[in-house]
């Protein structure tokens, strides 16, 4: 998700009716080879669900 623009739709969904899709996404988030790969691509912070936008130009990292 920190990819997508901050005014993707995605960023709307309505999480609060998606529970399982939200345990998934929570559970993947802590998984050690999850955070490893996160890491090595400089992502930090929260990842799926309300993601952390990095500090950078995601225009020069996305195209």
């Amino acid at each position: 998700m920190q990819l997508y623009p901050v005014d993707d739709p995605c960023r709307t969904l309505p999480w609060e009716r998606l529970p399982r899709l939200v345990g998934l996404l929570e559970a993947l988030a802590e998984r050690p080879g999850i955070r490893r790969a996160a890491y090595a691509e400089g992502i930090v912070g929260r990842l799926f669900i309300a993601p952390d936008y990095p500090d950078l130009d995601l225009g020069g990292v996305t195209g």
